[in-house]
């Protein structure tokens, strides 16, 4: 077997990617990086070394003459060594047909038919902000099934769509491999030549293409990542009063989360998923006996009624919360909700301080929000938020919750570590336990 060596040495940034055995990967990185290259590579090499019968791997980026345009030279470069072994280059169906069988080919988004009833050993999604979700999901992952392909994901954020959710579920999995590139960490990009951008970019734009920032440009996010991020560095002072907020899950997807806020500081940040109403509040009682908190904030609307009244039954004091009901400064904001989300956004911008929760983080970053006819602030509802392909803010509406109505302040209490939770039945458990 003659050995060949091709034409690439991968940056250092990409080698835990080119090492990683993991089904799943999501890279998001700034411009001019070689995400691409590295991408390509990837492909190339796994139908060269592909065992399987016929291995098939595809490249696929938002248009076909995207494609076409950024990455066809790459593969035809890649297999120029390979020529004098049989590979042969297809320039019309922008195809490489590799010694051993394999095949890598570049498609475009914006014909799924193409992709339709096709297999896949590999894909690569390039700035799958620009595509469709259902490609992923009603095209590309069904290709994959029959002999248990990998995929990843590459882009540059464009804000909260849906590769911003493929990153953020990715994130809290261990079944994916994720890589995150900032061109103030990777130092790949000249200083000068990031200055010169700052000059000529908005700083929105700037933090978009450069830094990774899912920050929604041109429109009113209310929690930006800038302010968590902020909460995040403040130092823990455990105080009083200890309150407690708890968010039901109203879909199968959704956790129950339960959020113990102690002053200025988050004690514990604990997530239940696939529990009935008796099972929750079950599981509150258990949290209140264990966290002693003064107040407990409980959202009543819908599902969430039956455990506040089984809580009663069994003797805890409870507060049922209407999001929806009326606020307590009407003039301000539209809904109780929004207003809990109000206090909490100036109470994170005066001393609150968060633990490294991503979870958490992403729940108070995505929901945006608008001014109704009478200057009230109005906060995007979960239903919208599910539309732009964004999960319920679980965890950002159990902390809002802890901020429902006012609670006296008792002496100061120890301190000690946060404490983040998550718990599944085991088929459907991921992430960590801290």
């Amino acid at each position: 077997m003659a050995l060949i060596k091709l034409p690439y040495k991968p940056r250092s940034h990409f080698k835990p990617y080119h090492e990683s055995e993991k089904r799943w990967s999501c890279i998001v990185a700034h411009r001019r990086c070689g995400k691409t290259v590295a991408s390509i590579r990837q492909l190339e090499r796994a139908a060269l070394m592909c065992t399987r019968p016929n291995p098939r791997f595809a490249y696929i980026a938002p248009l076909y003459k995207q494609a076409k345009d950024v990455a066809w030279q790459y593969v035809k470069d890649g297999a120029v060594p390979l020529l004098e072994y049989g590979a042969k280059i297809n320039e019309s169906e922008l195809r490489v047909d590799y010694p051993n069988g394999g095949r890598l080919r570049l498609y475009g988004a914006d014909n799924p038919d193409s992709l339709r009833g096709i297999y896949l050993d590999g894909v690569c999604l390039d700035e799958y902000a620009d595509m469709k979700p259902s490609m992923w999901s009603e095209v590309l992952r069904p290709a994959l099934s029959d002999r248990l392909g990998w995929a990843t994901f590459i882009g540059t954020p464009k804000g909260r769509d849906g590769f911003y959710e493929i990153w953020r579920n990715a994130q809290k999995s261990d079944d994916w491999f994720t890589l995150q590139l900032k061109a103030s960490q990777t130092h790949l990009l000249a200083e000068e030549e990031l200055a010169a951008a700052r000059l000529t970019m908005s700083d929105s734009e700037y933090q978009r293409e450069y830094e990774c920032s899912f920050d929604e440009p041109g429109i009113n996010q209310l929690i930006e990542s800038a302010l968590v991020d902020i909460a995040q560095a403040r130092e823990p002072a455990f105080g009083t009063p200890v309150v407690m907020g708890i968010d039901v899950a109203r879909f199968g997807d959704d956790a129950t989360c339960f959020i113990v806020r102690a002053g200025d500081s988050i004690k514990a940040v604990e997530r239940r998923y696939g529990l009935d109403t008796m099972q929750t509040a079950s599981e509150a009682a258990s949290l209140i006996e264990w966290y002693r908190p003064q107040q407990v904030f409980i959202d009543g609307v819908g599902v969430g009624g039956g455990v506040v009244d089984r809580l009663k039954q069994l003797g805890h004091k409870v507060v049922d919360v209407n999001a929806g009901g009326k606020p307590m400064r009407p003039e301000r904001y539209a809904n109780k909700r929004a207003e809990m989300w109000g206090v909490m956004r100036d109470w994170l911008k005066d001393r609150g301080c968060l633990p490294d929760d991503r979870e958490l983080a992403d729940d108070l970053t995505a929901p945006l929000y608008e001014y109704d006819h009478a200057n009230r602030l109005v906060l995007e509802q979960k239903k919208d938020m599910k539309r732009r392909g964004l999960a319920s803010p679980d965890a950002g509406d159990a902390l809002a919750l802890t901020f429902a109505f006012p609670v006296a302040v008792q002496s100061r209490i120890s301190g000690n570590k946060p404490r983040v939770i998550t718990s599944r039945p085991k088929e459907q458990r991921h992430g960590a336990r801290w």
